[in-house]
C-alpha cells in the first residue's frame, strides 16, 4: 500500500509512503480507506480487515472475516463499515478499537453475491451498492430507515458523495451504459 502526499493542487508523487503488514505483505487489498490518523486495508485472500498507524505505520488492529471475505469499506470518525459480498453482511465496527457493533444481512432473492461499494457520511449515514447493479440502498449506522434507489436505468460501477462549495453535498455515480460506455450521474 503506498500513501502520497497531497496539498490542494497536487499530489507529489515523488513522496510516496509505503504500508507493509508487520508479518509481512498484503497479499490481496481490494478496499482502502483514511482518516486523520489510520488508514483501513481490506485484504480479501488474507480474509481481514486491518487497521495501520500513519504515522508509525504499524498495524494497530485486525478484524478477520473466517467464514466470508471483506471486500469494500468505508470510514468517518466514529465507525467503519466493511461490506462483505460473501455473507451478503453489511459490518459496522467502532473506530477506536474495531469493535463489533452489528450487521445487517442484506441478501436479495435473486442475488448472488453483495453488498459491494459503500460510502459513510460523517453524520452516520451509509450508502451501499447491492444487487442488482442498478441499485442504490441507504441506511442510517444503526442499519435502520432504508432507502432503496432502483430505478437508476443502467449498471453502477461506483459512487461517492461530494461537498460541493457552497456546504452541498451531490451523490456522484459512475455508471456503465453498455459495453465501455461510461457516464456520471449525479
Amino acid at each position: 500500500i503506498n500513501l502520497y502526499e497531497r496539498t490542494s493542487d497536487f499530489v507529489d508523487f515523488n513522496l510516496e509512503r509505503k504500508f507493509e503488514l508487520d508479518t509481512g505483505e498484503f497479499v490481496y487489498p481490494v478496499g482502502i480507506a483514511l482518516d486523520a490518523d489510520f488508514i483501513y486495508v481490506c485484504d480479501k485472500a488474507l480474509k481481514a480487515v486491518i487497521k495501520m498507524d500513519i504515522m508509525r505505520g504499524n498495524t494497530v488492529a485486525r478484524v478477520d472475516f473466517p467464514k466470508g471475505y471483506p471486500y469494500k469499506l468505508a470510514v468517518n470518525r466514529d465507525f467503519l463499515v466493511v461490506t462483505d459480498p460473501a455473507q451478503h453482511l453489511l459490518n459496522v465496527y467502532e473506530t477506536r478499537n474495531l469493535r463489533f457493533v452489528r450487521n445487517l444481512c442484506v441478501e436479495q432473492p435473486k442475488a448472488k453475491n453483495g453488498p459491494f461499494s459503500v460510502y459513510l457520511t460523517d453524520d452516520n449515514t451509509i450508502f451501499f451498492k447491492n444487487y442488482p447493479d442498478s441499485q442504490l440502498t441507504i441506511v442510517d449506522v444503526n442499519l435502520n430507515k432504508h432507502v432503496v434507489f432502483s430505478q437508476i436505468s443502467t449498471s453502477i460501477e461506483g459512487f461517492t458523495v461530494a461537498e460541493c462549495y457552497n456546504n452541498r453535498k451531490v451523490l456522484v455515480i459512475g455508471s456503465t451504459i453498455k459495453n465501455k460506455d461510461y457516464r456520471l450521474i449525479t
